[in-house]
């Protein structure tokens, strides 16, 4: 069940947190993965760590902000393992900022990094993937729907990604692309400790996001990879279009 023995996936943002617990995953359970950062060290780790455990597993830098490298990203893929099966676009970033303090560069990069990044990512990948089928995933965020008043551009781009992974299903559908998103909730990722308030006491701030859902804890990296590899997998061959929360009842809670 749930597996992806010789599946190629990509997984962006695979330095850490969300994405290296996914790139591990989708290689336990028979993946062939590209992992893509700018962060070399960490990606070529997250290699390593696959490779170690007895799976296939590659790096290769990529900001995900520059066509050019995500064209390069996904060129080297099917040079490597002869094509593209899966891709998870999980790179992101951003400023704890409400909109009153944001600058015109802090909200390009935002969405350059997030939602710029994904489009791009999934039409190079979709023309690889046309001709057989597969699957693209979409790291939203639970903010696409709720908004957050210290992460308006985060947000706005989180939104953006939700309303393009319907339209993009709705296009890639006849070629037998199945394209889904994931809204992660609290989750203890690298990006959680630029939060001020994180900086200042750790333990408190994680208590508080913890408060905030059904389930009384924060989310780890490993719950939305567990989402990822379901999305990957022909167990969820009829779905498409759709966001899976993974959230611990956040938004049941609000």
């Amino acid at each position: 069940m749930f597996e992806l023995t010789r599946k190629v996936a990509i997984v962006t943002g695979g330095s850490s947190g969300i994405g290296r617990a996914t790139a591990l995953l989708f290689a336990e359970r028979g993946a062939q993965v590209m992992v893509a950062d700018v962060n070399d060290s960490g990606g070529w780790e997250t290699a390593k760590m696959i490779e170690n455990a007895g799976g296939q597993g590659f790096f290769v830098h990529t900001d995900v902000s520059k066509l050019q490298d995500l064209s390069n990203l996904i060129d080297i893929t099917v040079q490597q393992y002869g094509g593209v099966d899966i891709l998870f676009n999980n790179a992101g970033m951003a400023y704890f900022k409400g909109s009153l303090t944001t600058s015109e560069e802090e909200f390009q990069r935002t969405l350059d990094v997030n939602l710029k990044s994904t489009f791009f990512a999934s039409t190079l990948a979709a023309a690889k993937m046309r001709g057989k089928g597969g699957v693209i995933i979409n790291n939203s965020s639970v903010n696409a729907v709720s908004g957050a008043a210290d992460l308006v551009a985060y947000s706005a781009s989180k939104g953006g990604i939700l309303a393009v992974t319907i339209a993009m299903a709705k296009e890639y559908a006849p070629y037998g692309i199945r394209v889904n998103c994931i809204l992660p909730g609290p989750i203890d990722t690298p990006i959680n400790e630029r939060r001020p308030e994180m900086i200042t006491d750790r333990v408190a701030t994680l208590a508080q996001m913890a408060n905030l859902t059904l389930l009384k804890r924060v989310g780890a990296p490993r719950d939305v990879a567990y989402g990822a590899l379901y999305l990957a997998s022909e167990e969820a061959s009829f779905v498409t279009g759709t966001a899976l929360v993974v959230d611990g009842g956040y938004l049941a809670a609000r």
